[in-house]
């Protein structure tokens, strides 16, 4: 029979949950004052999970972020001070533009003020002398995929007159930075509500960050690289294939055209190397090295492995599973350094893959603005009349994100492409020009 503790007893537990309370916040205190989180954990510190979108900006926050601080509504869109009103779901401007995108979108090392979007807005209140909101739906690591679900669940409500549409560099990714799985995103199962939220108060704790690196330091070295399992080097799909990128734009624009919508289409620059060309014959002798050096790891002959697959990268030295099992050989023969030199390899040469698959990919979309009859900005074309100067963060370090004149040109583009296609109209119903 259980008997009845008391109210002695309603204290003890008391005092014991408020003790393992103070102990925790004591722990997570110090972790936030002696941990130095990584470049990736910054990155998934300011996202969270979402059981719809996958993952999200985390809203309402206020961080210091790639050198610049960041704001975000209650949707999780970058805003500046002006933009609170979208907190309460009240939109009082008379024109409302929503822009689309991904990290570039967003404003990826650039004040809120320099990104294009809010360019966008101050120009056109500028030029018409009409009260324009521009809202930065730019969510970082964003897909068209995503991009599709966030636009029904989180743009729509916000009742636009016009939307602008870029997506191109993470549909063309194949490792990516949060919730790397392999696999792409239109296979990833609705995630639970309950475990989305238990994981994001887990991803947001510095305590956790470092338990877990300390974790990776006992495990098996022969099953991990860099800190993660070597599996995650493997290479796989890209997250949202050629067909389905252009299956995804399409479905975006029939959901505009059924709320009477208006679309903007952006052709966004994907400042990364071509390969060069490597002829068939080598590719088809490399691929062939690789399928025989397999048989020799099944019988753990690393060694012997290892000998082809390095004639296989001297035939084609763009062959990421190459790099993936030269890695794997190295590992378990207790070489880790040389190893994490060839995984990190193979992140190196996705660089010339993407490039190569980004040119693709705006072909793609530039089709279905065609096809469909909606306006593109191409960015591409406008940027090639600074060729003398660097639109990009870092020539080194990120060439892939806009720096604040990058974003200035963006603006005055997209505005050049509203004016011409009139896709405003003034409060008397004109077009503005």
């Amino acid at each position: 029979m259980r008997q009845y503790s008391g109210p002695g007893g309603a204290l003890r537990n008391a005092i014991s949950v408020l003790f393992l309370v103070l102990v925790i916040s004591g722990l997570e205190g110090a972790a936030r004052i002696f941990y130095d989180r990584s470049h990736l954990e910054q990155i998934v510190y300011i996202l969270e999970r979402d059981p719809d979108l996958i993952w999200k900006n985390r809203p309402r926050l206020h961080e210091r972020f790639i050198d610049t601080g960041i704001s975000t509504d209650r949707n999780g869109f970058r805003s500046g001070a002006k933009e609170k009103r979208m907190d309460h779901g009240a939109v009082s401007a008379r024109h409302t533009i929503v822009c689309m995108g991904a990290s570039p979108t967003f404003g990826w090392g650039v004040d809120y003020g320099q990104t294009y979007t809010a360019v966008l807005e101050k120009s056109l209140r500028k030029e018409y002398g009409e009260d324009f909101l521009a809202v930065n739906a730019g969510m970082i690591g964003y897909s068209s995929f995503q991009g599709k679900k966030l636009l029904e669940k989180a743009v729509l409500p916000l009742k636009p007159e016009l939307i602008t549409v870029s997506y191109v560099i993470n549909d063309i990714d194949k490792y990516r930075f949060f919730l790397n799985n392999g696999r792409p995103d239109s296979a990833l199962k609705r995630q639970n509500g309950f475990i989305s939220g238990l994981l994001n108060v887990l991803d947001r704790s510095y305590f956790f960050m470092a338990y877990k690196k300390m974790l990776n330091g006992f495990r098996d070295r022969k099953k991990y690289a860099g800190g993660v399992p070597v599996e995650t080097y493997l290479p796989r799909e890209v997250r949202v294939s050629a067909d389905e990128y252009r299956s995804n734009l399409e479905d975006i624009i029939d959901i505009c055209a059924r709320r009477d919508i208006k679309l903007l289409f952006i052709k966004f620059p994907v400042n990364l190397p071509i390969p060069e060309h490597v002829p068939g014959s080598l590719r088809e002798k490399a691929e062939s090295l690789v399928s025989d050096s397999l048989s020799m790891i099944k019988k753990e002959d690393y060694h012997g492995a290892i000998g082809l697959l390095e004639e296989a990268v001297k035939n084609n030295k763009y062959l990421s599973s190459a790099y993936y099992y030269l890695g794997f050989c190295y590992n378990r023969t207790g070489d880790h350094v040389t190893a994490e030199s060839y995984f990190t390899r193979i992140l190196e040469i996705e660089a010339y893959r993407c490039g190569e698959y980004g040119l693709e990919y705006n072909r793609i979309i530039e089709d279905v603005a065609h096809r469909r009859g909606i306006p593109l900005s191409d960015i591409p074309a406008a940027f090639s009349g600074y060729a003398a100067e660097y639109l990009f963060l870092d020539p080194q370090k990120d060439t892939i994100h806009p720096n604040a004149k990058g974003h200035l040109i963006i603006a005055a583009c997209i505005s050049d492409t509203i004016r011409k296609n009139g896709l405003l109209f003034s409060a008397r119903g004109k077009k503005l020009k």
